[in-house]
């Protein structure tokens, strides 16, 4: 496999040709991936919307290196009433083709074929809405589990960043410093990703990053500065030439800090860190 890189593909729908044959029966068992948009515009991005330019793309990229990709169907097994399998397989070069209704498709060479109970993360959390799409927040997880490997909860890169937003919020909560939280984790907010309350009320304000830059820290703690009774937490994974913010209401802590925490070390939490990078949430 030449990229880290893991797709996303979703057959949602049921898909009927007009020779009655079952679409999504078809590729299930010819085991292939196909994406379909308005129109006949065969493999030329320019005949497409944007979603369509999009997973054409993507599509043309599984064509010609050999890539990994999780395929789900439940538009296959809803129809049927059957519990839904996801599979694991890696992209065949050169294999693209278009059957039926202008179905543009690529064929899958299968590693695993998986339910709920093996591998939760594609069921629970799979990326939304589009049908084909890359998924680098679950890259890590889905190589690990296809070739049996353990993510080291203690390694800085096992961490993406909804990972981080994650255990930001499950150390505030566990060192007192967060009791309830305003809005989601993570999100389309401009400054924070994380917004809640202290016991006695205070504002807190938290902002996660991978890593970044100093100037990118003054604002934040400058904002908090001109919130009336806020605290903020500024978590980052890399903290490489980071110094303290101007702002004294602004607490810089890594994820070192966080992982080496009394409360990280607990038996339980580490357990659950193995279970929230791997993805097998059910054990």
């Amino acid at each position: 496999m030449s990229e880290e890189v893991v797709y996303f593909a979703r057959h949602q729908d049921p898909w009927k040709a007009a020779d009655g044959t079952d679409i999504l029966k078809w590729l299930w068992v010819n085991e292939r991936i196909g994406i379909h948009y308005a129109g006949d515009g065969g493999w030329e991005e320019k005949n497409y919307n944007r979603a369509g330019k999009s997973a054409l793309r993507h599509m043309m990229k599984l064509n010609s290196v050999p890539l990994v990709v999780v395929a789900a169907y439940p538009g296959l097994f809803n129809q049927y009433h059957e519990s839904p399998r996801i599979r694991i397989g890696t992209s065949i070069p050169h294999s693209r083709a278009i059957f039926f209704n202008n179905i543009k498709s690529v064929a899958l060479h299968i590693h695993k074929e998986v339910g709920i109970e093996d591998f939760p993360l594609p069921f629970l959390i799979p990326p939304p809405f589009s049908t084909l799409v890359k998924w680098p927040s679950a890259s890590r997880a889905v190589l690990a589990f296809l070739n049996d490997e353990n993510i080291p909860i203690d390694a800085f890169e096992s961490y993406t960043g909804w990972h981080l937003e994650v255990v930001a919020e499950e150390w505030l909560r566990a060192t007192g410093s967060l009791v309830r939280k305003y809005y989601k984790t993570g999100g389309s907010m401009k400054f924070f990703d994380l917004v809640g309350e202290t016991v006695d009320g205070h504002l807190v304000l938290v902002q996660v990053k991978y890593k970044t830059k100093q100037i990118i820290l003054e604002r934040f703690a400058d904002v908090v500065e001109e919130v009336p009774n806020a605290v903020g937490y500024f978590i980052v994974a890399q903290p490489d030439g980071l110094s303290s913010p101007r702002g004294v209401r602004t607490t810089v802590v890594t994820l070192g800090e966080i992982l080496n925490s009394s409360a990280f070390m607990e038996p339980s939490v580490r357990a659950w860190l193995r279970r929230l990078l791997s993805g097998n949430l059910l054990r």
